[in-house]
């Protein structure tokens, strides 16, 4: 909160205590939102420790981490929906490519967790109600469902070809920007 912190620093087998007062940064976050944040001139080194769990804890710690990714990609969505996340920061095959390499340069668990998350996106966007992904199949067994009647076989063939229409659109809309950003901004992050 901006309050001076004691620090402790082991260094070489000798203690340093320091009195710092972090500095107020702005900063973008991952919603592309600027916030102010107290910063004290520390960033991750990308180090890791593998920390080994009895099945049990694993399965709960990996639950735990997949809706954790779920609520962040969910709460994207709503952003982008909502015009807070410009739909030019969407990517497409060539920017996951792109970020998939990144990562594998970093180290093999980034790219481990970069697939996981990437995987996680697809589940979701697949269960949207568009007719041809898996949402508008369980869509039209709702429909079907509340109406005790199957759906015409002609109404399928229209949905599923506006739902092909939709997804093509967004298809190239995402390849559009990924040509923009690799051509037009290069320095662009």
């Amino acid at each position: 909160e901006g309050k001076s912190i004691d620090l402790t620093v082991e260094r070489q087998n000798q203690t340093y205590y320091f009195k710092i007062k972090p500095r107020i940064a702005k900063i973008t976050n991952v919603f592309n939102e600027e916030k102010e944040r107290p910063m004290i001139g520390i960033e991750a080194k990308n180090e890791y420790e593998i920390v080994k769990n009895n099945p049990f804890v694993a399965l709960y710690k990996g639950l735990a981490q997949t809706f954790f990714y779920i609520k962040i990609i969910l709460v994207t969505l709503v952003k982008l929906i909502l015009g807070q996340v410009p739909a030019k920061e969407l990517g497409g095959p060539i920017k996951i490519a792109q970020i998939a390499g990144q990562t594998a340069q970093i180290s093999h668990l980034n790219f481990i967790l970069f697939m996981a998350v990437l995987s996680i996106n697809l589940g979701i966007i697949n269960l949207f109600p568009i007719p041809i992904l898996d949402g508008g199949h369980i869509f039209f067994l709702f429909i079907e469902f509340i109406t005790r009647r199957p759906i015409s076989i002609k109404m399928r063939e229209v949905t599923q070809n506006i739902g092909i229409l939709i997804l093509v659109l967004l298809m190239a809309y995402v390849i559009f920007n990924d040509l923009n950003q690799i051509f037009f901004k290069k320095n662009a992050p």
